[in-house]
């Protein structure tokens, strides 16, 4: 009998747990799917499409002044090119598009640089614009590096911000976020239950964390936290990756980009390494180069950083 009861007892434990497993996971999966859908909706309210005669572009606007075409890195879209921009403050008409692949502009053509530049000069036309500062961070450097060869008339400053020149390899190893980081599920869990723990993979050392102030550090989460869902910035990371691979890229002649130019690197990027914005500031005539000691990859956060920028684009204006 004693047995029989004690067989009971551990049954309703175990049925117990399970229960109590389950409803976890229910609320973990709600939880997840409530905040992918708000990420979406995000998405769609800012969201303008334009039909160029380079094919459909996706982009975002905000402010008047100054204009400036901010190019996001991996893992961006046109939400991750205003966030960028908008340390700077007001004075500034910032024009943010998602580059091939992100989420609501698709590859046109071949996906090259060639043909993002572009399509970059399309989106212009669209706008009336005629020349405009350009502000590339991470990934999006290939592309501004591109467009400010290939249409010179209209750039009128040149911001590269922990950006990919055209040094190959671009790092030594296969650092970076891990392939299963990149999932919308594993993305949003590592955000939500160890989000410091997750910056690593994301070039910036668990050392610079420390020397962040609180709004620096909440810059730099808000960076992380927009690109969900991952899986709509996946064909242009994707994309990204076939093109930073190829060799013929070494061949651009950077010295022949006439815009002046701001090179800001981390000398702790883990991701994009120093040596990538050091061959941008020695190829580009006149450029300048600004390294900073701590910040990593996200750099661009950095207070100090956006005081550059500023100073740099006062003196074009």
């Amino acid at each position: 009998m004693t047995a029989h009861r004690s067989g009971r007892s551990g049954f309703r434990a175990l049925l117990a747990f399970g229960t109590f497993l389950a409803a976890g996971a229910a609320l973990i999966r709600r939880r997840f799917r409530q905040d992918m859908a708000a990420h979406a909706a995000r998405i769609a309210a800012d969201s303008l499409i334009l039909e160029t005669p380079c094919g459909r572009i996706e982009y975002g606007e905000e402010g008047s002044g100054v204009p400036i075409l901010a190019l996001h890195g991996a893992g961006g879209g046109y939400d991750q090119g205003l966030l960028l921009a908008s340390w700077l403050g007001e004075g500034y008409r910032v024009i943010a598009p998602s580059r091939f692949g992100y989420l609501g502009s698709p590859i046109l053509g071949d996906g090259s640089v060639q043909e993002q530049a572009a399509a970059y000069t399309g989106l212009l036309d669209a706008l009336g614009l005629d020349r405009v500062a350009v502000f590339a961070d991470s990934a999006g450097g290939p592309s501004a590096l591109q467009f400010a060869l290939d249409y010179p008339e209209r750039v009128d400053a040149l911001v590269l911000i922990s950006a990919i020149s055209t040094l190959r390899p671009i790092r030594d190893d296969s650092s970076g976020p891990p392939a299963a980081l990149l999932t919308d599920f594993v993305f949003w869990s590592a955000l939500t239950v160890l989000p410091d723990q997750a910056l690593p993979a994301f070039g910036v050392p668990s050392e610079a964390l420390a020397r962040l102030t609180p709004a620096e550090h909440e810059r730099m989460w808000e960076t992380i936290r927009l690109m969900q869902p991952m899986s709509r910035r996946m064909p242009g990371m994707n994309l990204d990756a076939v093109e930073q691979s190829k060799p013929a890229v070494e061949a651009l002649p950077l010295e022949q980009i006439t815009a002046p130019t701001l090179v800001i690197h981390a000398t702790d990027d883990s991701l994009i390494p120093v040596a990538q914005g050091q061959h941008s500031a020695s190829r580009i005539p006149g450029a300048r180069l600004v390294t900073v000691e701590y910040g990593g990859h996200l750099a661009a956060v950095l207070d100090s950083v956006t005081e550059q920028v500023k100073e740099f684009l006062s003196g074009i204006e």
